[in-house]
């Protein structure tokens, strides 16, 4: 009884000799808009038909999972620059799971990294587009290079990860000669 969703519980069981125990199946239909994180409560109580003072009494929970995801897009990308140039990229976050979720930003590398948020809160389905800046050390020569890896993951679920590499190369510098007549 009790229940916000259909329950079906047998409607006699035994007879139980004192002291045995009976396993009994209860079966709760989950309604089909139903939606993650919402649960049922069901009480169930079962009495001795030949001794009504004598019950027990559970309560049962039915909860529907939420599910994490998330889609980092691309999940690698490079560009070229000048030592002490700003190279930029833009990263894609989409929240595919099934419930709202704040994602941690955080970035691995050699060379300095600017991100322009450190967490986002996405609703299920919605998207963010972030600028991610790498400085080049002016110290770089022509054909260093480094690669960021840029991980967003769920605090509430943190098995929803995703990574993107960001991989910036030093250009190389071209010198040709000046002819004169």
């Amino acid at each position: 009884s009790g229940a916000q969703w259909t329950v079906d519980v047998p409607t006699s069981i035994g007879p139980i000799v004192s002291g045995e125990s009976v396993s009994l199946t209860v079966t709760v239909h989950v309604p089909a808009q139903a939606m993650p994180g919402e649960q049922s409560l069901a009480t169930v109580t079962l009495t001795s038909q030949g001794n009504p003072a004598y019950t027990a009494t559970t309560i049962l929970t039915t909860s529907i999972p939420s599910i994490g995801g998330i889609e980092l897009i691309p999940t690698t990308a490079s560009a070229n620059g000048w030592p002490g140039a700003l190279v930029t990229y833009p990263l894609s976050i989409t929240n595919t799971g099934s419930v709202s979720q704040t994602f941690a930003i955080s970035a691995d590398t050699t060379w300095e990294v600017q991100l322009p948020i450190t967490q986002v809160v996405l609703a299920p389905g919605m998207s963010t587009t972030i600028l991610v800046h790498v400085h080049i050390p002016t110290s770089a020569n022509s054909g260093d290079m480094d690669n960021a890896t840029i991980t967003v993951t769920s605090i509430s679920e943190p098995a929803a990860t995703a990574s993107a590499v960001l991989t910036t190369r030093v250009a190389y510098r071209v010198f040709l000669p000046t002819l004169t007549r």
